[in-house]
């Protein structure tokens, strides 16, 4: 344990290539299990600092400690290449608690050793709960010599041990601070010296090659950790910085376009690759100048992305995943996005949320399928390579209502003309003049009324403040008022059956099936998607 002995005193990770850091904490539990009964844990590399590259600026800008408690230069020997996860669980198994910048709280220790059956357990609150939990960081500070130190403050929280128990317990606690205390974990510590630079920069290529075939770490990350070294060398600047003061300017877009959706179009505008592995065998031979070039070449096709929605008037909360910007944005890299094809970034939007395109993985593949649809035939290559490429009433009606039907109904509403249903207004507002942060769904059928409330042709878009108005009444006492006020604009225009009998709740099923009609009639009429 001597490596690990060094960690605790002190050691600093690199934070482009640690920032995947998810907290497992049955992981943890089986990594101690592990320690104790003498299994391996996986190797753990570091490079140890020599003096001149922890008293350098660079060192504080390029890394930071594994626990806040830790952050003191002097006393740092390591900086983590590879293994933080399970180095910051045996941490906190040894120090009780966690202060890792790189989660948004203290992680506190639910670790604890079981004597009676010898098994590493997770309690969050064992002093109060089973006599035979005892918290591994209490076991180890205590030390061999004063486990009974720790049977007499149970003892004093009202637990009672016989003098069987007790020899039991001290002779097991003593056992598993022995056995983890002798533990050897493998660790291979790399010792370069030289230009303080080339160092960070051969750090960074060695943890791209650890990790290139596993899939912890995303390609961004890796992406991040390759080129910030260059960068920082040739240009005295760093590839992470640039990547936070173009995404900064994203403003309303932040939450969608961030570092992993900047990256992938970084990769695709680049070196004109979607296999990140491929990619990065050609980014090794890029000068920092070209680094930049490409980096703002991404930046401003997501931003003429951004403009083309805008344009059309979709934002944020109409796009069902983030990753749908990125062939997007190579489209707009490869031929720009011009007027007379903004019905088709429509189709190609609607088409590709129905599909769920993009959601839960398989994200290379698919933009693979993308990127040579685009390379071949611009947007009706990208349309093309979509697996649907029609939507039907089944494929509308018979899922949950999502972002998907968001985005459709918000498209429609926008092309007929459809207005709010204030019903306070002499004329409501248009749907296309409310600000989407004060767009709401509305139930038209409240769910006090109907059991399948939620069903999508139940649902219509409308101002929060009309959806305040009319709560939980039902279709029949509001509907009447609205027709007055606009029939084709609130009533026609929303798809809501004209007959009024249709409004009552003993009529819901076939108010339903009416208004799902009359929204796939729409869709035809409008060209907006092929239906079939």
């Amino acid at each position: 344990m001597n490596l690990i002995n060094d960690i605790r005193r002190g050691a600093y990770v690199i934070p482009e290539v640690q920032r995947e850091f998810v907290w497992d904490n049955v992981k943890v539990q089986d990594l101690w299990d592990s320690i104790y009964n003498g299994f391996p844990v996986g190797t753990i590399t570091v490079w140890k600092i020599p003096a001149e590259f922890r008293n350098n600026e660079t060192f504080r800008d390029v890394t930071i400690p594994i626990d806040r408690r830790f952050d003191y230069p002097d006393n740092v020997e390591y900086v983590v290449i590879d293994g933080l996860q399970r180095l910051s669980s045996i941490i906190l198994g040894f120090e009780g608690v966690l202060e890792s910048p790189t989660l948004e709280k203290k992680r506190l220790s639910t670790l604890c050793f079981n004597p009676y059956t010898k098994t590493v357990v997770r309690d969050a609150r064992p002093k109060k709960k089973k006599k035979g939990l005892f918290p591994i960081h209490e076991i180890l500070k205590a030390g061999a010599g004063n486990i009974n130190r720790l049977i007499e403050e149970k003892e004093r929280l009202g637990i009672d041990y016989n003098d069987t128990e007790r020899s039991m317990i001290t002779e097991s606690l003593s056992e598993f601070y022995l056995k983890v205390m002798n533990y050897q974990i493998g660790h291979y510590v790399l010792d370069w010296s030289g230009d303080i630079l080339e160092i960070f920069e051969k750090m960074t290529k060695c943890f791209t090659l650890l990790n290139t075939k596993q899939t912890r770490v995303k390609a961004p990350t890796l992406l991040i950790a390759l080129l910030t070294g260059r960068l920082r060398k040739e240009m005295g600047t760093s590839f992470k910085s640039k990547c936070k003061e173009i995404l900064e300017g994203f403003e309303e877009w932040s939450e969608l376009i961030d570092e992993f959706v900047l990256g992938r179009a970084f990769i695709a505008i680049s070196v004109g690759k979607c296999e990140f592995n491929e990619a990065l065998r050609e980014l090794e031979e890029f000068k920092g100048d070209e680094i930049l070039k490409a980096l703002d070449k991404t930046s401003e096709s997501l931003r003429s992305v951004v403009k083309v929605l805008g344009d059309l008037k979709i934002y944020p909360s109409f796009i069902r995943s983030k990753y749908q910007l990125v062939p997007l944005a190579y489209l707009a890299y490869k031929e720009g996005i011009r007027r007379e094809n903004y019905d088709k970034v429509e189709k190609w939007l609607v088409l590709s949320s129905f599909e769920d395109r993009y959601i839960g993985g398989r994200f290379t593949q698919l933009f693979g399928e993308d990127f040579k649809g685009i390379n071949m035939n611009g947007i009706d290559g990208l349309l093309n390579a979509l697996t649907l490429k029609s939507l039907s009433e089944n494929i509308i009606f018979e899922r949950d209502f999502g972002v998907a039907h968001k985005l459709l109904y918000y498209l429609l509403y926008l092309k007929n003309g459809a207005r709010d249903w204030d019903l306070s207004a002499q004329r409501p507002k248009m749907i296309k003049n409310i600000s989407t942060a004060d767009l709401t769904i509305h139930h038209i059928f409240p769910r006090t009324v109907v059991d399948s409330a939620d069903h999508p042709a139940n649902i219509t878009l409308i101002s929060k403040e009309a959806n305040k108005q009319i709560g939980d009444r039902e279709p029949y006492e509001y509907l009447k008022r609205l027709s007055y006020i606009d029939n084709r604009g609130c009533i026609q225009a929303h798809f809501i059956p004209e007959d009024e009998i249709l409004w009552y709740r003993e009529n819901y099923e076939d108010f339903l099936r009416e208004r799902q009609k009359l929204i796939i009639k729409a869709i035809k009429d409008m060209n907006l998607v092929p239906i079939t």
